[in-house]
């Protein structure tokens, strides 16, 4: 029964990679609803019809495959969709709050501290007896309060992102 995985692996890889993962349910949701008719069939029923599933029905399978291809691609776009509304609604709120002292005051102090506190560890290295772990948290956190500053005012695109899960999948496959 477990050979049925295979199957799927070489027909429908991308559903394949799903069942392993966080997005299992939905995975095997669009198989049940191609080979067995219904979205909520059992793994153990989806084995039995996948282990003996004729090799003219395979197409089935690569249908499957196709149809769950394009729900990600359109959840993807939801995604997007969101993330760019919440930046409008944030930029929307400093509009309708009329302080746009504090947050660049913020901002500033942020960017400024960062370049301070890490061109002094560049130039000078870490006091002596500090905490290397503890420094290096200090440095990393202040770098992520810079770029979430620098998200904020100049944005962040879908395709660093994109960029992200390019290097992501090549790093699994090396």
């Amino acid at each position: 029964m477990s050979d049925w995985k295979s199957i799927v692996q070489a027909v429908a890889p991308t559903i394949a990679r799903a069942l392993g993962g966080p997005l299992a349910g939905t995975a095997v949701a669009a198989l049940s609803q191609k080979l067995l008719g219904k979205p909520d069939g059992s793994e153990e029923e989806l084995a039995a019809t996948v282990a003996t599933l004729p090799p003219a029905d395979l197409v089935k399978l690569k249908e499957a495959e196709l149809d769950f291809q394009k729900s990600l691609s359109a959840a993807d776009v939801e995604i997007d969709r969101i993330a760019a509304a919440d930046r409008a609604n944030a930029r929307e709120r400093e509009v309708r709050a009329a302080d746009s002292f504090t947050p660049r005051v913020l901002a500033a102090l942020v960017v400024t501290f960062t370049a301070v506190i890490e061109g002094y560890v560049m130039l000078h290295g870490l006091p002596i007896g500090a905490d290397q772990l503890i420094a290096g948290r200090v440095l990393g956190t202040l770098d992520s309060a810079t770029m979430l500053v620098l998200g904020y005012y100049f944005g962040s695109s879908a395709s660093s992102r994109q960029k992200d899960e390019t290097i992501s999948t090549i790093a699994k496959t090396a």
